[in-house]
């Protein structure tokens, strides 16, 4: 009988042995870190696993807007989710704005494409930016058009942020 138990007892550790080496129930990992995540898809690059909201979220209406932060690929980006739009053509412009030392130092856009529809319960999210200083700050910013427009979000728009 102790035969057979220390038989199942070898399995049982061998069978732990082998899930853990193929990786089930673990986390993405990053491929990404720091200034190579700049300009790259959060989703994509394994950012948004272990992402946080940092600062300010605005969510009023039909839209919610918030800063994340990736600590394993220490990047940035905005999200965006739409709680519903009553106009089936409004498409929602996003700029995640770097501002170094007071003046603006890079841009990104929404990934994938310059807008998104808003449809409810859909998100998006922008490109990142990485590198941050202490004289840094960052703002999400965005403006809603129809599809077709051409739109650039500026401080002089809709912002969250100054983290």
């Amino acid at each position: 009988m102790s035969a057979v138990r220390s038989s199942i007892g070898r399995i049982a550790v061998l069978a732990g042995l082998l899930l853990l080496a193929a990786g089930i129930g673990s986390v993405s990992a990053a491929s990404c870190s720091g200034s190579s995540c700049a300009g790259k898809n959060p989703q994509t690059m394994g950012c948004s696993s272990d992402a946080v909201t940092k600062g300010n979220v605005y969510s009023q209406g039909i839209l919610t807007v918030e800063i994340r932060y990736s600590r394993a690929c220490d990047a940035w980006w905005a999200r965006v989710t739409c709680d519903g739009s009553p106009n089936p053509q409004l498409a929602v412009y996003v700029s995640f704005i770097q501002f170094v030392n007071g003046a603006q130092s890079s841009k990104q856009r929404l990934a994938g494409d310059h807008a998104a529809a808003c449809y409810t319960g859909e998100t998006t999210w922008t490109y990142m930016i990485a590198d941050r200083s202490s004289g840094d700050h960052y703002n999400a910013c965005w403006q809603y058009g129809i599809w077709g427009t051409e739109e650039t979000p500026t401080e002089s728009d809709y912002c969250v942020g100054r983290i």
